[in-house]
């Protein structure tokens, strides 16, 4: 499933897509960062990751910063 209809599903919030530069990757909840693909590490890379930010963390980082004040 892809990473916005799991938030759309198990946090209930909307999600807009928007085209950004080439090989962007950003994923923010009130303007603010919580994923991105520049964030995945080298040693990620390295074992297997394909760039892009984990779903299950990024959906808990959304979850996060929608709890947070």
């Amino acid at each position: 499933m892809r990473l916005a209809a799991r938030i759309e599903e198990e946090l209930g919030e909307r999600v807009d897509l928007q085209v950004g530069a080439r090989g962007q990757f950003d994923v923010l909840v009130d303007e603010q960062v919580v994923a991105s693909k520049q964030r995945v590490s080298l040693s990620q890379r390295l074992l297997g990751a394909d760039g892009f930010p984990d779903v299950e963390s990024t959906v808990d980082a959304v979850e996060a910063r929608l709890s947070s004040p």
